[in-house]
């Protein structure tokens, strides 16, 4: 079970919230319709 996007721990330095949005719609799709895909992995990576 992963952690909800609101307490993954974020890079230092503001981060675009523009960014920040579109990350969260792409994850929410990604869970949403396959368990895992690279581009989703990539991107709990860096988030």
């Amino acid at each position: 079970m992963r952690a909800p996007v609101h307490t993954r721990v974020r890079p230092p330095g503001p981060v675009p919230f523009a960014l920040r949005h579109v990350l969260r719609i792409l994850d929410a799709a990604g869970e949403n319709k396959q368990p895992q895909t690279p581009f989703m992995e990539a991107s709990r990576t860096l988030w």
